[in-house]
């Protein structure tokens, strides 16, 4: 994204942006105002939200085996033996040890890069992009206007066809 050089509210808008959104992953700022720097630094690598992928068995392995077994007890009850497993480490059962892999898969971190350009440098590459845009611009309303021209041709090629038939 390019900050247009000279005004602040852009970057401050962006800085507003990252500081309550949890989610976008990289942004690379390109601009003549230095004072910013850091800010976005502070951005940098810090963990934001996503969809986690599932932690992998060897890590679940490690977990799993600092906790203690489950030990198995006979209750009687109304004249039956019942078996009962209990966990010895606070009855933890199988949703709380999902919920437990769920938090322990690796965060993803943002990436912030604030790349300061010298105003003179930076008004002149803005200058060329808005120079670019321009002439993309021109050529896709030339485009526009070509296709147009060639369905007016074929509608009346159409046209001519019918009436002699």
């Amino acid at each position: 994204m390019r900050v247009n050089g000279g005004v602040t509210n852009e970057v401050t808008a962006l800085l507003k942006m990252l500081s309550v959104n949890e989610r976008l992953g990289y942004l690379e700022v390109v601009s003549p105002l230095l004072e910013f720097t850091k800010d976005f630094s502070n951005f940098h690598r810090k963990p934001i939200f996503q969809q986690r992928e599932p932690l992998s068995m060897k890590c679940m392995l490690a977990f799993l085996s600092v906790l203690p077994s489950r030990a198995t007890s006979t209750k009687q009850a109304k004249k039956r033996n019942v078996a009962e497993t209990t966990a010895a480490a606070g009855k933890v059962d199988r949703h709380v040890m999902e919920y437990i892999f769920s938090f322990a898969a690796p965060s993803a971190l943002r990436e912030v890069y604030y790349d300061y350009i010298p105003p003179e440098v930076f008004e002149q590459h803005a200058r060329e992009l808005q120079d670019q845009q321009e002439q993309q611009e021109q050529q896709d309303q030339q485009d526009q206007q070509d296709q147009q021209d060639q369905q007016e041709q074929r509608e009346q090629q159409d046209q001519q066809e019918q009436q002699l038939q």
